[in-house]
């Protein structure tokens, strides 16, 4: 007697063989061995990285007393806003924080723009010295002349997109270089209305750490505890544009890294 096997079991037996051959795949001991070093490793970063942070965000919401006798680890002692109001109760940081973002994302679009720019022939075959700076492969080039595309339409419809994440990173360097630089504020500005965030708080910290010409000890202990609070409250008000921009930037991160090993 001929038994003939539906084409559903003959599907159903396919995933049972293939789950009895995975189940045979048994991981070796070096294997298992890697594996643990790798998520011990991984978690020391994690831990190196993170735990500083969390030290910083409770020293800033702690009272200074706290932070200045040291008491203060991963939780804030004695929650107080104070470091926070006195920082944004001075108009002049309000007034930085839009001159710091005006900065940065001005500067940011002009850098990005004129490197965009600075890139653009130095990866032309007619460049001289190209293949030793860099190298945007002719048949592109060739295939979008064929189809009568001019080089700006090129740059703007083939050559923008391939780099999307290289221009992302470009930019996100030159963002955190705008928003954290200060020098070049204070050598060629001089009105305070013009200051960036970096130059307010600089002068903020400055002055709260030399306003005590006093003579009363309990005065300037007081001040330096006070110094001491400011200084991580600081690290927390600048640090949010940059925690807000990375993000929506992260993403291209991980197509920088796919590009070119994944076809198809």
């Amino acid at each position: 007697m001929v038994t003939i096997e539906s084409p559903r079991a003959r599907r159903s037996a396919r995933p049972a063989a293939a789950s009895k051959k995975t189940r045979r795949i048994r991981e070796s001991a070096s294997d298992r061995a890697l594996l643990v070093v790798i998520y011990l490793g991984l978690t020391l970063a994690v831990l190196v990285v993170l735990l500083p942070l969390l030290f910083i965000l409770a020293s800033s919401f702690s009272s200074p007393e706290a932070v200045t006798a040291g008491r203060v680890l991963l939780w804030p002692v004695d929650f107080t806003l104070k470091g926070y109001q006195t920082v944004l109760a001075d108009p002049q940081v309000l007034l930085g924080y839009a001159n710091s973002l005006f900065y940065m994302v001005a500067g940011t679009l002009i850098s990005t723009t004129l490197t965009v720019c600075l890139a653009w022939p130095l990866s032309r075959r007619t460049f001289m010295g190209r293949n030793v700076i860099m190298g945007l492969p002719e048949e592109l080039v060739e295939a979008a002349s064929l189809d009568g595309s001019s080089d700006l339409r090129f740059l703007w419809s083939v050559v923008l997109p391939l780099s999307k994440p290289l221009i992302a990173v470009i930019a996100l360097m030159y963002a955190i270089g705008q928003w954290n630089g200060f020098f070049d504020a204070l050598l060629y500005l001089k009105s305070s209305d013009l200051f960036p965030l970096q130059l307010v708080l600089r002068n903020i910290l400055v002055l709260n750490a030399t306003n005590g010409g006093t003579n009363d000890l309990a005065a300037q202990a007081q001040n330096q505890e006070l110094v001491n609070l400011l200084k991580y409250s600081l690290i927390v008000i600048t640090s949010v544009p940059v925690l807000v921009i990375y993000p929506f930037v992260a993403r291209y991160f991980n197509k920088g890294v796919l590009i070119g090993s994944v076809k198809g």
